[in-house]
């Protein structure tokens, strides 16, 4: 079935008063704001991509996902860089079809067509732990206002944050920071 569960809780009025009091309460740089989450976490920074790209300028999902009526509904109004890390053994977020919305990479392809992105490159990720497998880094650039789109598909990865620390071929949040701080909202 698909995954329709949502909060009652007004997260995206939440999320956006509490960047507002941030902003006001401290010197921040409100061109650099990112959500970032694992899992169902990964899903509410994806929605808040699609729901507040004027505040949020990219977005990280470790084994998240869109549910079809948001990958139907984003309403995002700007350009934002997304980057998302995936296994292909994910037993709980389908590499193939999520949870219901479509594979991972239609989520990638999906802010692409989003960003206007002309450019789309793969590359063989480093075996780091030599056990014969890694995966691919699906890049899409020459987007626009100089944002991107990034796919790690990691084969044989399941339901987990990847840490080079563990063993595993990429570390998740050197990765993720890599990929935001490049990027703020052009104004």
């Amino acid at each position: 079935s698909e995954f329709t569960s949502k909060s009652t809780a007004d997260d995206l009025g939440f999320v956006s008063r509490m960047i507002n009091e941030l902003e006001s309460r401290y010197n921040i740089d409100n061109t650099k704001v990112y959500a970032t989450g694992m899992s169902n976490g990964g899903a509410m920074s994806l929605y808040l991509a699609c729901s507040l790209s004027d505040q949020i300028t990219g977005v990280a999902s470790v084994t998240g996902f869109m549910s079809a009526d948001l990958l139907s509904n984003c309403g995002a109004a700007n350009p934002t860089s997304v980057i998302l890390i995936h296994g292909t053994a994910d037993s709980v977020v389908s590499w193939e079809n999520g949870l219901g919305g479509g594979s991972i990479l239609s989520i990638g392809e999906f802010w692409s067509g989003h960003n206007n992105c002309t450019e789309l490159s793969q590359a063989a990720l480093d075996d780091y732990n030599g056990d014969g497998v890694s995966g691919v880094i699906h890049r899409y650039s020459e987007c626009d206002d100089h944002t991107e789109v990034q796919v790690y598909e990691i084969t044989g990865m399941d339901h987990v944050w990847p840490e080079s620390r563990r063993g595993d071929d990429v570390d998740g949040a050197r990765i993720i920071w890599e990929f935001l701080k490049r990027h703020s909202i052009k104004s």
